[in-house]
Order: structure tokens, then C-alpha cells, then sequence
């Protein structure tokens, strides 16, 4: 290869990796306006909003919806027409859309805000510095709940170094 060949840009091979390439920058780009858009507004208000769009969201997919109140129903032993059922399935849809706001707005989040999010229950802190401090590294098998990110953001704005494996869902 000649010096000129290696200094020209690659291009894609095909137009269709070019479109690919025009959709990522764009999704990138509305994210980041979403996100600017959700911190402007106050968190109670943007939880009520959320909560409408998990409503809509409940009502205008069938399949996912029956999905939901099948398993919830199951959990329950209840029948899939209960009350509780369907009261459970739409916290279920208000609640996503909730963690869909947390998530897209937490970029905006300051290192304090996220360390205050999280509080640990049972024992503290320390029994991870300690073996953090031996050497020994640590390992979280952690539950979906609430916006699944966040945790992973706490553990890094406490200074935790992260491997973090994760499924397709």
C-alpha cells in the first residue's frame, strides 16, 4: 500500500452501513435532547407523565400486557381478571416507565445525588471496602429492580472498579 492509500478515510462498503452509521448518531442525538427535556422537568411531574405513557403503553400492547398478568397471576395464584392482578400489572407498566425516566436522565445525576440513591439494608459499606482492601475482589448478583443502571452507577461514583456481565433481555 502507498502512504496516500493508508491517509484516505475508510468508507463503508455498502450504503446500508452508511444508513446504519446516520441512525446510531441520531439516536444518540434524540436521546441526549430527551434527556436534557426530562431533568428540566421536576421528578414528581415527570413521574406523573410516565405514569400516563406506562398506562397508554399497558393498554395499546395486548400481548405484552396479557404476558404480564399472566405471570403476575401465576405469582399470585390468582386469576388472571383479579383486581389484584390488574392492579399489580399496571404498577408493573407505570413502574417501567418510571425507571425508563431514571434511566435516561441519570447522566444528569451528580455523584452525590447518585451515592445518596442508594442505601444498603443490612450490614454496610465496609464489609465491601474490607475485601476490596484484602485484595479480594467482589461479586453482586443483583435482582432487576428499579432502573437496572444504577446500581452499576452508585458502585462507580463510590470508586469501585466494574465488571459488569449483564443478559439480553
Amino acid at each position: 500500500m502507498s502512504p496516500d492509500e493508508n491517509s484516505t478515510k475508510l468508507t463503508p462498503r455498502f450504503r446500508r452501513e452508511e444508513r446504519h452509521e446516520f441512525r446510531y448518531q441520531l439516536s444518540i442525538l434524540i436521546a441526549e435532547a430527551f434527556s436534557w427535556l426530562f431533568w428540566l422537568i421536576p421528578r414528581g411531574v415527570r413521574y406523573a407523565i410516565a405514569d400516563r405513557v406506562g398506562d397508554a403503553f399497558r393498554r395499546m400492547t395486548r400481548t405484552y400486557r396479557d404476558n404480564v398478568e399472566a405471570n403476575i397471576a401465576q405469582a399470585l395464584h390468582l386469576p388472571q381478571s383479579s383486581p389484584e392482578v390488574i392492579s399489580a400489572a399496571r404498577s408493573v407498566f407505570r413502574t417501567s416507565a418510571r425507571n425508563f425516566t431514571d434511566l435516561i436522565t441519570m447522566p444528569r445525576q451528580s455523584r452525590h445525588s447518585l451515592l445518596d440513591s442508594l442505601h444498603v439494608i443490612e450490614g454496610d459499606w465496609q464489609t465491601i471496602e474490607d475485601a476490596i482492601a484484602a485484595g479480594k475482589g467482589v461479586i453482586f448478583v443483583l435482582g432487576h429492580l428499579g432502573a437496572f443502571d444504577l446500581v452499576g452507577q452508585v458502585f462507580w461514583a463510590r470508586g469501585y472498579k466494574l465488571t459488569i456481565v449483564t443478559g439480553r433481555t
